[in-house]
């Protein structure tokens, strides 16, 4: 089994979900296999906006095929208030831990 350890940044956005993110990971060997675990994230609409209340969040990493020791992991980052509007500034960050074997 080998660990390796990812981040994924989110600018400040609003108007549009924010398109997923494909970061390549590589580990100290090759491998036949492997998985994504989010180990933590810091999501938030951007200071300047003022206050909201969370309406939905979505949050998801997962794994396409390993090519040696390199496995490419998609980031999927959503943020939303009840407005039913995209019309708040929001940013964050996704942390990861990818497990190969």
């Amino acid at each position: 089994m080998i660990l390796a350890t990812g981040t994924a940044n989110f600018p400040r956005m609003r108007e549009a979900a924010q398109p997923p993110q494909v970061v390549s990971v590589a580990l100290s060997g090759p491998v036949s296999r492997a998985t994504a675990i989010m180990t933590g994230f810091n999501v938030q609409f951007s200071p300047q906006g003022g206050d909201h209340h969370l309406g939905q969040l979505d949050v998801r990493v997962t794994t396409g095929a390993p090519s040696g020791n390199v496995v490419p992991v998609t980031v999927f980052f959503d943020l939303r208030d009840w407005s039913g509007n995209r019309d708040d500034y929001y940013e964050g960050q996704v942390f990861f831990t990818v497990v190969g074997e």
